[in-house]
């Protein structure tokens, strides 16, 4: 499909003497897209001399960014950023100059589905917008006059003359993020805790392709291909929040899977594997992804026939690696969670071998799997773990998501020994698996300061999400949907398994339940979790410090997508009822 790309720009005026300002010095850039297609603006408000990213199925690679434009305002001096935000409710990003009484205001707003860009610009000072030289293969470019305010620049491939205006994209995106922000969690708290909240959910709906790559659309890092942190920490998020990129990106894999009959670390867009020499034996990401597609079949996103093909091949990978020896099943030279060289019988790795072997019953060879141990006894990282620090969370993995049934003691011993082990240069994710298994242990004010570890290190002023401290490098997904993993698995306390709880689970598929146990911190007093999806039925669940409530519609559907949204919209009060009443 020819890409079109539409900026409609609104003046206050056109005329006079103008002279080229720079943009801001040492200001991030803020991230605008949707599942296909990037760009980055800058702290002027354009997107001059930033980048922009499309993804496709075949490929991702740079574009156009069709906000790279030049702004010249008359008269004018040093223009200061007064203004950057950012409306989720919108998607608008807007950006505000002055320099004394003179302004530029620019306002950038991305087509939900195609990659068409909206800007509007409002000064009270004669300005003049100019476009650098496009590509006369890829782009041309009309500026027609409208009013003694208004122009219209159009800038794209395109097979036709477009009609569309500002409004007309930015009504798009309105109803849109009105349609996904009916899912929505809600605490009553500290309003930056909400914001924080917004800002994670708002950057998985604009992402959320098939791919799931680690920074979405908006960056080269990691070049659009598929890796581990899409099963262990996105999937979960979207599975309640927006189950259509669940199902899609599960059966991306899976179908890959079992067609190439190989697990990668790294995976290009059909499957083939594309990992560097140096990641070849990171072989924990079989387990993860055979642990979550098991997972996906309760939500009905695969069959059960499919989770376990899936689970024979991540353990023919296991199998092909260990050695039989006199200690039992080890598996030695592998890359753990924690990167950097090679250990031998990584904890992860290795229980995540014994779990898949358990799940196609080879269970002799799941009991002789061997789990390290530290002198005391209790399961170390890997053999000879000397207890500094780790890149990022590693044995920790094993108590969430894995939820490797230790006795209640060792998983607080455990936590206590790893939980301030992992490196300030490390990549931003720990924090929130940390978060996560302290609010589990009921340590759930613990469990609040690590998840503002979580993130306040890791956002800059426009809640960009960097994958490092400091960094300039965002938007981070994975840090974003391990933040919403703290507080839906872990303050909310969502669990799924084969128990129900009476008053306080949801069926699932495959005799599976999704139950509530929260674990709120002092500082929040409720979490309301809007309008989730479970199996086609939608449900709110409210928990405070008393209890819990549990509320779900009437309409039941076959469909696992907000497009049941679609039409007038209804009150959440209008769709519910109650299902089962207070439980203390």
């Amino acid at each position: 499909m020819l890409r079109r790309v539409v900026v409609a720009v609104l003046l206050a005026c056109l005329t006079g003497c103008m002279s080229e300002r720079a943009p801001v010095p040492n200001e991030p850039s803020v991230y605008l897209g949707n599942p296909r297609f990037g760009i980055r603006i800058g702290p002027d408000g354009t997107g001059r001399g930033l980048p922009a990213f499309e993804m496709h199925t075949s490929r991702f690679g740079p574009s156009v960014n069709p906000a790279s434009v030049n702004i010249e305002v008359e008269d004018a001096g040093e223009l200061q950023l007064k203004e950057s935000h950012l409306d989720y409710r919108s998607g608008e990003h807007t950006v505000e100059r002055r320099d004394g009484t003179k302004f530029v205001r620019v306002i950038t707003v991305v087509d939900p589905i195609e990659p068409i860009v909206a800007q509007r610009f409002t000064s009270n000072a004669h300005i003049r917008i100019t476009s650098p030289p496009a590509d006369n293969l890829h782009s041309w470019e009309i500026i027609r006059r409208i009013d003694t305010n208004t122009i219209e620049r159009i800038s794209g491939t395109m097979a036709e003359k477009p009609t569309f205006r500002y409004d007309d994209i930015l009504n798009r995106s309105k109803a849109h993020l009105a349609k996904l922000f009916q899912t929505r969690i809600i605490i009553d708290g500290p309003d930056e805790d909400q914001r924080a909240i917004d800002s994670f959910l708002f950057n998985l709906y604009i992402n959320g392709s098939p791919m799931l790559p680690p920074m979405g659309v908006s960056s080269a890092k990691y070049r659009g291909r598929r890796f581990w942190d899409a099963e262990a920490w996105m999937l979960p998020v979207y599975a309640l929040i927006r189950p259509s990129v669940a199902k899609d990106a599960t059966k991306w894999r899976a179908d890959r899977v079992l067609r190439r009959r190989h697990i990668p670390w790294e995976a290009g867009a059909d499957g083939e594997d594309l990992t560097p020499k140096e990641f070849a034996r990171a072989i924990h990401v079989a387990g993860w992804v055979a642990w979550w597609i098991e997972g996906a079949a309760a939500f009905g996103f695969v069959s059960t026939e499919t989770s376990r093909e899936v689970a024979q091949i991540a353990f023919r990978q296991f199998e092909a690696a260990a050695r039989d020896t006199a200690r039992g099943i080890e598996i030695p030279n592998v890359e753990s969670p924690d990167e950097g060289r090679l250990r031998n019988n990584d904890l992860v790795t290795n229980l995540l071998a014994k779990w898949t072997a358990e799940r196609i019953g080879s269970d002799e060879w799941a009991k002789k799997v061997v789990i390290p141990r530290a002198s005391d006894g209790l399961p170390a990282t890997y053999d000879n773990d000397h207890l500094k620090t780790y890149q990022q969370a590693a044995a920790l993995l094993a108590l969430y998501p894995l939820e490797w049934p230790f006795d209640l003691v060792t998983q607080h011993r455990m936590f206590d020994r790893y939980k301030d082990k992992t490196s300030e240069v490390g990549p931003a994710m720990s924090d929130s698996i940390h978060a996560v298994i302290a609010a589990r242990l009921g340590r759930a004010d613990e469990a609040y300061v690590l998840w503002k570890r979580s993130w306040e290190p890791f956002v800059d002023r426009n809640m960009q999400f960097q994958e490092r401290r400091g960094s300039q490098d965002t938007y981070f997904v994975t840090g974003a949907a391990g933040c919403l993993q703290s507080v839906i698995y872990g303050f909310l306390g969502v669990r799924i398994s084969k128990e129900a709880v009476r008053g306080r689970s949801v069926p699932m598929r495959n005799g599976c339940h999704l139950s509530i146990e929260p674990n709120l911190p002092k500082a929040w007093r409720s979490i309301t979790f809007t309008n989730l999806w479970i199996d086609g039925r939608r449900y709110t669940i409210r928990a405070d410090h008393d209890g819990v409530i549990i509320k779900s519609s009437r309409h039941k559907s076959t469909q696992h997508d907000n497009r049941l949204l679609d039409g007038p919209f209804q009150s959440t009060s209008a769709l519910l009822i109650e299902t089962s009443g207070r439980i203390k």
